[in-house]
């Protein structure tokens, strides 16, 4: 069920984080970028972002180019590159998207989107391999730790 909030909440200390399975995104440079995590009030935070919008490994796409012109079946691909992106039903979705919630709550205390440090979990990660590296496995550094003040 779907409650309303009232204004001072909305531009109060709460700040209200909706999970959702759609895919979302922004127009940027006369194109659209899928989001994983869009900050503000509320954030969102996608699932479907989560596997869609980073980017798969760059060979990747130049063999799926190449199965799809010879007319050949995919599922082999991702056989093939299984492990090196997070997949639907994804057991590891749970604490890569606690990751991306924690950058919604970074940017309500301090209004810093993500760190600059790609060893943080925290990073604004593009590529399916760096999610699984620093969203699954990080923790975050000590800067952002001293914003969150944790």
């Amino acid at each position: 069920m779907l409650s309303m909030c009232t204004p001072e909440e909305l531009n109060g200390d709460v700040l209200h984080i909706v999970f959702t399975g759609r895919l979302f995104g922004t127009f940027e440079d006369r194109r659209y970028h899928a989001r994983v995590v869009l900050t503000g009030e509320p954030a969102l935070v996608s699932t479907s972002g989560l596997v869609e919008a980073p980017a798969k490994p760059r060979e990747y796409y130049f063999i799926k180019g190449g199965l799809i012109q010879s007319g050949k079946d995919l599922s082999v691909l991702d056989e093939m590159y299984k492990g090196r992106f997070v997949e639907y039903d994804d057991p590891k979705t749970t604490p890569i998207i606690c990751s991306y919630a924690l950058q919604a709550v970074l940017y309500h205390v301090s209004g810093k989107a993500f760190c600059d440090n790609e060893n943080c979990c925290l990073y604004n990660s593009h590529w399916q391999e760096d999610v699984l590296r620093v969203q699954y496995e990080g923790k975050p550094c000590d800067d952002c730790l001293e914003l969150l003040k944790l």
